[in-house]
């Protein structure tokens, strides 16, 4: 076969989800998403951090930030390394924005 015109089509499938606004936690699945106060899934916060129309947590940026330390360490070798890349990327998030 010879010119510029491809033997086969080859199909993969990319993965669409959001990050949460509040803890960059992926959301794919309608249960991962949370509740506005309407019942309607949040398009911004995850189940863990947003309920019925109103934030999870009720603690400031500090205490959200030590809190998340466990869910960022994912191999990092110290809580102070996962606190660096927190500290890169919720102060970018909607929720903690200024």
């Amino acid at each position: 076969m010879g010119g510029d015109k491809p033997d086969s089509i080859v199909e993969f499938r990319v993965p669409f989800y959001r990050l949460c606004q509040s803890c960059f936690m992926p959301m794919a699945t309608d249960d991962q998403f949370g509740t506005e106060a309407d019942g309607s899934s949040s398009q911004d916060y995850c189940c863990h951090c947003y309920g019925k129309g109103d934030f999870v947590w009720d603690a400031d940026f500090n205490e959200f930030v030590e809190e998340n330390i466990a869910f960022w360490r994912d191999g990092r070798k110290n809580d102070d390394e996962a606190r660096a890349r927190i500290m890169e990327v919720f102060p970018k998030l909607k929720r903690w924005a200024k």
